[in-house]
Parts: structure tokens; sequence; C-alpha cells
């Protein structure tokens, strides 16, 4: 079940992102609804995590979900948040690709799409974090003899790699967010913590810079 569970992980979610890139551009020109797109993720999402799950029970190797709350962690988990929306404010505003990449297509555009991705969204943020900073980082934990830094770094390029459907500068931006998604995880003692940040941060995205990045799409559609 372990050996299942890494093909998948490591090989058929991200081959299966990247080749829904240029997918999601036909979804945009056919007008198909993006609650289609929300749906498919969060299904192949849950798929994996239950391969996660029988993975860990094969095993036997424990993951916690109980932090260890105080002002330290909590802490922690807000200059993550905060740090991240600035990075992705900076890079907005600097960067033209990341206005141009896939992220505009998957975003949100009326209220029934933002009830969908809000759903997918915390959803998914718990099934991400259990795959990815719960089964995944164990068991490379254990491949590279309990070195935590390796455990880490080879789990977020992973998920990196398993969000190329947003394009490959996302991949490169993601990682180091996998990272210190891990360390919360360390720090804290818990998945729980890891998961509410996650969860936050990417609402955050949603209704801080989702509106900018189609505002700036639907200028230069005026302009053309």
């Amino acid at each position: 079940m372990i050996l299942v569970f890494l093909i998948a992980v490591l090989f058929v979610i991200p081959f299966l992102s990247y080749k829904s890139q240029g997918n999601i551009q036909v979804m945009e020109e056919l007008n198909i609804p993006r609650e289609k797109l929300y749906m498919q993720s969060l299904i192949m999402q849950s798929l994996l995590c239950v391969l996660a799950f029988f993975a860990m029970r094969v095993s036997l190797i424990p993951v916690v979900y109980k932090p260890i709350l105080s002002i330290k962690t909590i802490g922690a988990a807000l200059g993550l948040i905060i740090i991240a929306w600035a990075l992705s404010s900076i890079r907005m505003k600097s960067d033209d690709s990341f206005k141009d990449n896939n992220l505009k297509y998957i975003l949100p555009r009326n209220a029934k799409e933002q009830v969908y991705w809000l759903g997918t969204t915390f959803i998914s943020s718990f099934l991400e974090e259990y795959i990815y900073r719960g089964a995944l980082f164990l068991i490379f934990y254990q491949t590279f003899d309990g070195n935590w830094w390796l455990g880490a770094l080879a789990s977020a390029i992973v998920f990196g790699f398993s969000h190329a459907t947003q394009g490959t500068a996302s991949v490169l931006f993601i990682i180091p967010f996998g990272i210190a998604f891990q360390f919360l995880y360390q720090l804290s003692g818990g998945l729980l913590l890891p998961t509410v940040t996650h969860f936050i941060y990417n609402t955050g995205i949603n209704l801080f810079f989702a509106r900018q990045i189609l505002k700036a799409e639907r200028k230069d559609d005026d302009i053309i």
C-alpha cells in the first residue's frame, strides 16, 4: 500500500496536474462552470488521502493532529500567514506572469463559485496537510534516516508539483511554503495548526488577490 501511495503522489498527481494546464484554458473558452474543476480536484485529493491513510496503517506510523497551542506556535502561524500574503502581493505587482498564469482561470467569479471554492479549500486544506505534511513527510523522514530537512524538502517539492495546474512559476513559489507548513507541524506537534494556517492563506489569496487579478484581466480585455 505504501508503494501504491508513493506512485500516486510522486508520479500520477504531478502528471495529471501538468496535463490539466491546457485543459483549464479550454474550460475557460467553453465557459464550463468552475465548480466542476473544484470538485474534480477534491475527488482526486480524497482518493490520494485514502491511499495515504492505509499507507500509514500498514507502516504503523502515527500522524498527530492535536497541536500544542502557545504564544510561540500561534505567533509562528500568524507570522507565516502575513509573510505569505506579503510575498504573494509583491509577486503579483512585480511579476506579470503571475497575472497571466492559470490561476486566473481557477479563481471564482460569482457567488456560487465562491461557495464551492471556500468549501473545497476548507476540505482540501485538511486533505493536503494529511497527505504531504503527515504521511509523505513521515515516509521520507524514515527513508532519510531521520533527517528532518531532507524529509521536509522532499515532501515540499512533491507538494509544489501537485499544484502544477497553476503553472511552473507557481510550483517554485509554493515549495518554500510547503517547508514552512512542515515547520509549523514540527513546532506545534500536530497537523491542526498548519491545516488552519493553510486554509487562512488560501482564503486570503481569494479575498484579497483574486479580485485584483481578475480586475487586471478585465482591464486588459477592455484595451484589446
